[in-house]
């Protein structure tokens, strides 16, 4: 974000899934970076989290869609200045869903519902969880909705990122290969591919928000002149 604003450069459309949502809808909803940046630092994990038990789900993600509510100028997709659409999972058949019309608040809190830990996000009828189950880097979907550049953001935990070390741990790092083999077979399918390995920043560090932010803009700058050819 930090880069194309330097340049006055604006996406026509951004597709995102599971965290790649929150901050897409953001941006196409015309927040600046410096809004975006701010929001970051006051929202975590632990905000979003609400008890749900029992369920299909240990916790609601509710307070990730009450605080996008807060943040949003318009709730409404169709409202913004750059079209959106979120890709999240139907949980019940294991559908790819694309949310690109209607209350972008619920849609973001769909395609960022991490089964397990999170309860179904119920939406037009469908119990929705990630979309990372299907699309973990949503270049079909930017291309099925008309994208004809496109600008893949790969930030996926790698499965040597952290030793396997108990029951949770393997659970986790299961979930890590699946993700991995389906951006591999995906991101081909983009123009350009911006692939961070983030995640060995983050080890040992408690804040570490700049570090990753800067990383991401480093990226960026070093595929600019292909992302704007």
């Amino acid at each position: 974000m930090r880069v194309f604003e330097e340049h006055g450069v604006r996406p026509d459309l951004i597709v995102g899934t599971s965290v790649g949502a929150i901050v897409g809808a953001l941006w196409a909803a015309g927040l600046r970076v410096a809004e975006v940046e701010g929001a970051a630092r006051r929202f975590g994990l632990l905000s979003a989290a609400r008890p749900a038990w029992p369920g299909l789900g240990l916790l609601s993600n509710d307070g990730l869609r009450d605080a996008l509510r807060q943040l949003l100028p318009n709730p409404s997709i169709e409202a913004w200045p750059i079209a959106f659409a979120a890709v999240a999972t139907d949980f019940d058949n294991g559908e790819r869903v694309i949310l690109d019309r209607g209350d972008g608040p619920s849609a973001v809190a769909a395609s960022a519902c991490m089964p397990v830990l999170f309860r179904p996000v119920e939406r037009d009828g469908r119990r929705l969880v990630d979309g990372a189950l299907v699309e973990p880097v949503p270049v079909r979907a930017a291309r099925l909705l008309g994208g004809v550049r496109v600008v893949a953001v790969d930030i996926a935990f790698r499965p040597y990122d952290e030793p396997v070390r108990n029951v949770v741990d393997a659970g986790f790092q299961t979930v890590h290969i699946l993700v991995n083999r389906l951006i591999e077979e995906q991101i081909g399918a983009a123009d350009v591919a911006v692939r961070l390995e983030l995640h060995e920043l983050m080890r040992g560090r408690r804040q570490y928000a700049e570090i990753l932010t800067e990383a991401g803009e480093i990226a960026v700058r070093k595929h600019w002149a292909r992302i704007v050819q």
